[in-house]
């Protein structure tokens, strides 16, 4: 089983269309140590994955000290991070928003994070989100992921229009340029299917595992920094409270709620043949 934890949604920086920016002021304060455990104590014995996310989970003052708990419990650790600062203790994986990466403001600085990653033996994702102007950046996002990346997470930058097939050329171009020099790639959400050419659809299917269906509800949880609050994915806000799995599985507690989701059609999607077929449902949820 795999939880994800947001032990803060502080940050030091303010990347474009953060879903993290909404929940600053819900959720002010930071998860606390005992909060932690308790979280831990709920679901010990299912537990196999944790991932640590945010905001920039690394601010979190816990940040080390969790690590090295819940890796000593066996426990495989994921840290998301805007690279700008790396933790003492190592985790197994960090998955890094690589969009900084290409510019010249904080390069300097993440590649020194992911050096030092690398020396660790930590395992690098390094995450593209793609908008209409992204095309300058290919080249770059090349080089950068085939010299540091173990694996590369692309996903368009949402919000994103129905049929923007600027958006989707750029997103192929990337995973075609990535999967030239043999660099492991995947689309990590669910993407409108429309934003694609019907050949640039079905090389990113083959090749990255594209889909335009959602695969929630899973077996996987969001927490909150208060500890008690749940939710889905990140960014999906459908609150509930950890106490109301007592009784129920992930997948039942969210089974209704996520299928209304999916069967809710937007004017753009009531006539498209990847709709009707249930082959897209416009793409990531949260902006159904």
């Amino acid at each position: 089983m795999l939880i994800y934890i947001i032990p803060t949604y502080e940050c030091g920086l303010n990347c474009k269309s953060c879903y993290s920016q909404k929940y600053k002021e819900i959720y002010s304060e930071c998860l606390t140590w005992e909060m932690f455990i308790s979280i831990y104590n709920r679901f010990e014995g299912k537990l196999n994955r944790v991932a640590f996310i945010g905001g920039e989970a690394i601010k979190w003052k816990f940040i080390n000290e969790a690590i090295l708990f819940l890796s000593n419990k066996g426990i495989k650790v994921s840290v998301f991070t805007n690279g700008m600062d790396i933790s003492r203790t190592m985790p197994d994986h960090v998955i890094i928003n690589a969009n900084n990466l290409l510019t010249e403001f904080h390069s300097d600085l993440m590649i020194n994070s992911i050096e030092q990653y690398k020396v660790n033996r930590v395992k690098v994702t390094l995450r593209f989100n793609i908008d209409k102007s992204f095309e300058k950046y290919i080249g770059n996002a090349i080089v950068v992921s085939k010299k540091y990346a173990d694996f590369v997470s692309l996903s368009p930058l949402f919000p994103v229009k129905y049929s923007e097939k600027k958006v989707g050329s750029n997103l192929f171009m990337l995973a075609q340029g990535l999967i030239d020099n043999k660099i492991t790639s995947r689309v990590s959400r669910a993407v409108p299917l429309c934003i694609f050419t019907e050949n640039q659809r079905i090389y990113l299917e083959k090749n990255c595992n594209m889909r335009g269906v959602c695969s929630l509800p899973t077996n996987s949880i969001v927490v909150n920094p208060d500890g008690v609050s749940v939710q889905p994915c990140v960014e999906l806000s459908i609150i509930k409270k950890l106490d109301s799995l007592i009784n129920k599985s992930i997948k039942e507690e969210y089974r209704c709620e996520i299928q209304t989701l999916k069967n809710e059609i937007s004017c753009e999607c009531a006539e498209c043949a990847f709709y009707k077929g249930r082959k897209c449902f416009g793409g990531c949820l949260a902006y159904k």
